[in-house]
Parts: C-alpha cells; sequence; structure tokens
C-alpha cells in the first residue's frame, strides 16, 4: 500500500510543485507589507497541501478497510456462516461443512430401505464408483451394512458386513483391499478392525482376517476412524494409526492407537484432542471424528457434547486443526435450521461430475432436528484446496 500512497503519485508532485511555482513566481518582492503576505500566501498554500495529502490517506487507509469489511460480509452472506478458523485452510474447510447446500439429502436409506445412519463414503478404482459403509440400530444390535453408488445419491444395498456392527468406517489400500473398522457391540463396546481382500470380497461381506482390539485404555471403546497414510505392503508388513473413543461406559474421552503388522496394538489416550475440544465449548462427552487433509493441514472433525450432563440434543460438531493446535466449533447451517449434529465424515474424491469434491455425512439427532431433517444427511460442495499429505504429527504416530 506504501508505494501506491498519494503521497508519492505523480498527480500529487505536480500539485506541489505548481503551488510552489505561484508562490515563487507570482509575488512580487516589494514592500515589508507584500513580503509579509507572500509569506502567509505561502504557509496558507502549502498548509492546504499538506492537509490534502493527509485527507487522501485517510480516505485510502477507509477504502481498504471497507473493502475488507465488505469482503467478510459478503463471504459470511453466501455461506450463511460466520468466518471462523485460526487458518485459510480452517476457515475454508469449516464454510464448506456449514453451508449445506439445497440439493443436500436427508434422512438417507439404501435401497432396501435401511437407514444409512453414520455412513463413511470412498470412492473405488472401478465400477461401483463409490461405497459406503454404515450402520442400521432398528435392530438390537445395530447391523453394519455396505453399500455401493455410481452418483452419490442413489445408494444399493450389498451385504450386512457384521450383525453387532456400527459406527464403521472405511479405506482402500494399496493393494486393492480394503480396511474396515468399527465398534463391535458383543459382549461389550469394543473395536474391531477388519481386512477385505478385495472389492468384491467386501461388497459380498466375505471377510479375510479380524482383530480384536484389546481394552487397554478401559471399556466402551468405539467409533474409529483411520489416520492417514498408512504404512501399507501387506497385512504382515503394515502400521494402520487408528482414533477412537474411550471410557468406562460413562464420559467418553479420545484416543489414538497403532495396529502394528496386524498383531500387536498400542494406545494412548489423545489428551491434546481433549484439552483443544474442552476449550472450545465441548464441556461433556468427545465421541467420533474423521481426519481429512486440506490444503496440506491434517484436520480432525470431531463431535461433542456442550453440556456435562449428557443429551444427543447437544452433540455439536468441531474442527481440530493439528498445525493450529486448536479447535473451535462448525456452525453447521442446515435448511430447516436443526440444531444437533454428530458423527461426520469428510471425504476428497473426485465426483460424478469430474472435479474434486468433499463428500461429507452427518447424523442428525432426532432431538435436535428440524422437520424432515433427522438421521443421515449427506451432501458434497467442491473441494477448493485439496488433499496433498505430509507426515502423520508425532501425537498420531506415538501412539
Amino acid at each position: 500500500m506504501t508505494t501506491n500512497s498519494p503521497l508519492v503519485t505523480g498527480r500529487h508532485r505536480r500539485a506541489v510543485h505548481a503551488a510552489d511555482g505561484i508562490a515563487g513566481a507570482s509575488l512580487p518582492a516589494t514592500s515589508g507589507c507584500s513580503r509579509t503576505s507572500a509569506r502567509y500566501l505561502t504557509g496558507k498554500l502549502f498548509t492546504m497541501v499538506i492537509w490534502h495529502r493527509i485527507v487522501a490517506v485517510l480516505g485510502a487507509v477507509l477504502l481498504v478497510l471497507g473493502l475488507v469489511l465488505a469482503a467478510a460480509r459478503h463471504a459470511e452472506a453466501a455461506t450463511g456462516c460466520p468466518v471462523t478458523g485460526s487458518s485459510g485452510q480452517e476457515q475454508d474447510l469449516i464454510a464448506s461443512i456449514c453451508n449445506v447446500p439445497p440439493n443436500a439429502q436427508y434422512g438417507l436409506r439404501d435401497s432396501a430401505g435401511n437407514s444409512m445412519d453414520t455412513m463413511k463414503v470412498i470412492a473405488t478404482t472401478s465400477a461401483p464408483a463409490y461405497i459406503a459403509v454404515y450402520h442400521n440400530c432398528t435392530t438390537n444390535p445395530c447391523h453394519m451394512l455396505v453399500a455401493s453408488s455410481g452418483d452419490l445419491r442413489t445408494w444399493t444395498y450389498r451385504a450386512t458386513l457384521q450383525t453387532d456392527g456400527a459406527q464403521p468406517t472405511v479405506k482402500r489400500l494399496s493393494d486393492g483391499s480394503y480396511l474396515v473398522p468399527y465398534e463391535a457391540q458383543v459382549p461389550t463396546d469394543h473395536l474391531v478392525v477388519v481386512w477385505y481382500s478385495s472389492l468384491s470380497h467386501l461388497l459380498a461381506g466375505v471377510t479375510g482376517s479380524r482383530f480384536d482390539v484389546p481394552d487397554n485404555l478401559g471399556a466402551c471403546q468405539g467409533t474409529p476412524n483411520i489416520y492417514s497414510p498408512v504404512s501399507y505392503t501387506s497385512l504382515s508388513h503394515s502400521k494402520f494409526h487408528i482414533g477412537f473413543h474411550w471410557s468406562n461406559c460413562a464420559n467418553d474421552r479420545e484416543g489414538t492407537g497403532t495396529l502394528t503388522n496386524f498383531t500387536t496394538w498400542s494406545a494412548s489416550g489423545s489428551t491434546w484432542l481433549d484439552t483443544a475440544l474442552d476449550n472450545a465449548g465441548a464441556a461433556g462427552k468427545h465421541g467420533d471424528r474423521d481426519a481429512i487433509w486440506h490444503g496440506g493441514h491434517l484436520y480432525d472433525v470431531s463431535e461433542g457434547t456442550t453440556n456435562p450432563v449428557y443429551s444427543p440434543a447437544d452433540w455439536r460438531l468441531y474442527s481440530y486443526g493439528f498445525t493450529e493446535n486448536a479447535a473451535v466449533q462448525i456452525p453447521v447451517r442446515t435448511a430447516g435450521g436443526s440444531t444437533a449434529f454428530a458423527n461426520p465424515t469428510v471425504t476428497s474424491l473426485t465426483g460424478p461430475g469430474g472435479i474434486r469434491d468433499l463428500v461429507i455425512s452427518i447424523f442428525i439427532p432426532s432431538e435436535g432436528a428440524a422437520p424432515g431433517e433427522g438421521g443421515e444427511l449427506l451432501y458434497t460442495v467442491p473441494d477448493n484446496l485439496g488433499t496433498s499429505q505430509g507426515a502423520l504429527p508425532a501425537v498420531i504416530r506415538r501412539s
């Protein structure tokens, strides 16, 4: 801004020189009175030029401030969401999640009529183009299912993967096999990691290998997510970093574990995430999360309740930035004005239109749902920044 200031523009330099010329050429040096008048006129002209410069600078500053404020108001008006987050990457991610588009799908169900609650969507490398794992809890215990889609809107039920499973997630590995961690419910809630050797086996429900995670942090472990990148050449030469919640079936906290060579598990509490969520207003339970690289930064999109006394109406979403080392609430805006949001997932993939999209799913509890908006919410928005990945943070790798 300094080089464009009115103080150094050619126009103002010319005005000053003209004033100097008037002062120097048009006043004859005769009597003392004339000399006094000349000095007075010169001083007045000099004062006027200085004030002109000051007013011009202040005008430029006010113009810049006005443009900045107008841009912020425009961004908020365009998305319906307040600008929040401590970096450009985080602000873009939060705006993408916050602004639920008009064509979003609420209360999503598969072709068999099963609710697709807590779904995680990923792309394949062949037909069908997209798959989702999810649970249906109209039975007790919940059933874990898989469906496929060619357009991210119509979902074909393919198989029941488990009859005692919930909260699944899924990742395609480099050899075309698939990893599916989930929350088993028998005999008590605990983590299970299942490996499927191919897409066809996953869609048919043909399990390859299974690892039951020990409850080394406490009972009631669940809501897993997978951190990328993973280290994998085969199951016997692999390392998977998995986020989850744990508790003694009371106040859920966050944890991170490492499954090495599909035989050895180590885990620790994610106090860094719990502290950040507490500071952001999640005073109660800390539960499900999904991890997404966005603009070269890694984020946990997490759920938490705002009240120490549990109610499903108090679930809210939060963004935790590993670079920013802080969490902020994501103020999701739906068409009907739902207020409770849980079980978020975010996936970057190439959408049916051939552009990079963020596929976002959120479960809306009935206690905080607007009419017609309860159940699983699914929508896509453009991925503005991409998913370039770096090394996993040390707090994940050392679990």
